[in-house]
């Protein structure tokens, strides 16, 4: 059971998922299920058309910036069920901050996860990013891929639901970095965007996704401290063993070491640079 501080930390909002900003007339309608709260989200976004020459949508990070694009595209009300083209152009990252950001609008204990999905291809782990929210019913977090819904998963895998897949056959940056340590993972059998593969990009999940936990939700192609060199392979075993804390730190879960295992290190911290103007 989590104690309350940690409820109420998931429950507000951080720097890209702060949605005060936002026309209240958007929000009419929203409804309250998580189930439906995720459909809003996917709904508002696709990542099956290539982005025009004069937008830049995937390279929006905060969720407010990606609803005044999607209203300036239809202001209609967020429930309204939008044609593609008029949807905000995005990838997995769009649909987990946006989907987390309408659950901590209302009130809702919501987080994203950065790290890797078995159930694209046989046999490989896609770089993905998912969320949780707590289901107080159960007193549990709950992982469901924002980006992809049941149907999808049917097709995929008979009897799955969005739900089933985010549970059984994802794993979090941290959670892929300690099965590679493990000698129960080939680091090789992981890639970013289908073309980056290997132990680099395990090493940035374990960033990606101690960052998320403190409520700050990069874009999976930023990097900062020592994680190009971590990419190209010039980082040390201190460096390993450096991931070997913070993913420990993030699964064990306690939300109080997580956050001082991010203050405590600036290699590990997000810069200013990437963060939304008002909160740098």
């Amino acid at each position: 059971m989590q104690n309350s501080d940690q409820l109420e930390y998931y429950a507000t909002p951080g720097p890209m998922t702060d949605l005060a900003g936002c026309p209240a007339e958007m929000f009419e309608g929203l409804p309250d299920a998580p189930e439906e709260l995720v459909t809003v989200a996917r709904r508002c976004i696709t990542a099956t058309l290539a982005t025009p020459h004069d937008r830049d949508d995937p390279h929006i990070r905060p969720a407010a910036q990606m609803l005044h694009r999607i209203e300036k595209l239809d202001p209609s009300p967020l429930v309204e069920r939008r044609p593609p083209e008029k949807r905000f152009l995005g990838n997995c990252r769009h649909f987990a901050t946006l989907s987390c950001a309408l659950f901590r609008h209302k009130g809702m204990p919501a987080r994203v996860r950065a790290g890797f999905a078995g159930y694209f291809t046989p046999n490989t782990w896609a770089d993905h990013w998912i969320i949780e929210y707590w289901r107080p019913s159960e007193g549990r977090w709950v992982r469901v891929d924002p980006q992809w819904g049941d149907k999808w998963a049917m097709g995929q895998h008979p009897n799955a639901t969005s739900e089933s897949l985010a549970q059984t056959m994802y794993w979090s940056g941290g959670e892929t970095w300690q099965r590679y340590r493990r000698g129960e993972l080939d680091a090789d059998r992981c890639n970013m965007g289908g073309v980056n593969w290997g132990i680099g990009e395990v090493r940035g999940s374990v960033l990606y996704d101690l960052a998320a936990l403190n409520k700050i939700e990069v874009l999976p192609w930023d990097v900062w401290g020592r994680m190009k060199a971590a990419y190209r392979g010039e980082t040390d075993a201190a460096y390993d063993e450096l991931l070997d804390f913070v993913s420990a730190t993030i699964t064990e879960g306690d939300l109080g070491a997580i956050n001082a295992v991010y203050a405590g290190n600036p290699d590990l911290q997000v810069p200013a640079s990437l963060l939304p103007a008002s909160s740098s």
